[in-house]
């Protein structure tokens, strides 16, 4: 597979978790508590592909009203379950270019 074709899976990919995680949850309340992400695995530099590509996105996570563990795993595919999403850290590796699979 072409690093276009798999960038555009990936990208499918990422979309179709975050939707899954977004029809997974109520409706957000004002008063949510305990929104926001935690990591599980990952290095350093992962991490910051993660955060980078969050920030960019402009998403609100107070509009969900649990915390999400994202996995970084070496596993090559991408899912999200409730509260669950899980990322490969391979892709991760290309930095910004990255930033459509988050």
């Amino acid at each position: 597979m072409t690093l276009g074709r798999a960038a555009g899976f990936a990208a499918v990919c990422g979309a179709a978790a975050l939707l899954s995680l977004a029809l997974a949850r109520p409706p957000a309340r004002a008063q949510s508590s305990g929104s926001g992400y935690t990591f599980s695995g990952g290095t350093a530099a992962q991490r910051a592909t993660v955060r980078a590509a969050l920030a960019a996105s402009g998403f609100d996570w107070s509009l969900v009203p649990a915390r999400v563990t994202i996995h970084i795993v070496p596993r090559g595919d991408c899912a999200a379950a409730r509260g669950e999403i899980w990322l490969d850290s391979r892709t991760l590796a290309a930095g910004r270019e990255a930033w459509g699979i988050v």
